[in-house]
């Protein structure tokens, strides 16, 4: 049932998206206004790897202003980059139900031979 666990798994990180992301139509109870997506509670760093030379360094993390970049952009298309993500998310749903296949079908001949062993 491990191919299972995983489909629930997936199942559960793309109702968790969904649910985050319908957080923009929550009105706020203080102020009345729909939440907001908070630049200044968020953050991104990007790291390349790669060695240039034996006892190089190994990981290279990119520059806060590349990231407070990054964060402007990713805004300005959030909804858009959001509808992508969680396509993404449901289609990795959908590979993992359908790799349980194998599993299921495994299930059903031990059952279909467990009853041929049962007494009448």
């Amino acid at each position: 049932m491990n191919s299972y666990k995983k489909y629930v798994e997936q199942k559960q990180n793309t109702a968790a998206a969904v649910r985050w992301y319908d957080l923009r139509n929550a009105v706020d109870s203080q102020s009345g206004r729909r939440y907001s997506l908070s630049l200044a509670h968020s953050s991104i760093k990007l790291v390349r790897c790669g060695q240039s030379s034996a006892g190089a360094k190994n990981y290279h993390d990119s520059p806060g202003a590349l990231n407070a970049a990054l964060l402007e952009v990713i805004a300005a298309r959030f909804d858009e980059l959001v509808t992508q993500a969680v396509e993404r998310l449901q289609a990795n749903e959908l590979k993992a139900l359908i790799d349980c296949s194998a599993e299921i079908e495994a299930i059903q001949a031990d059952i279909a031979q467990a009853k041929t062993l049962l007494p009448n």
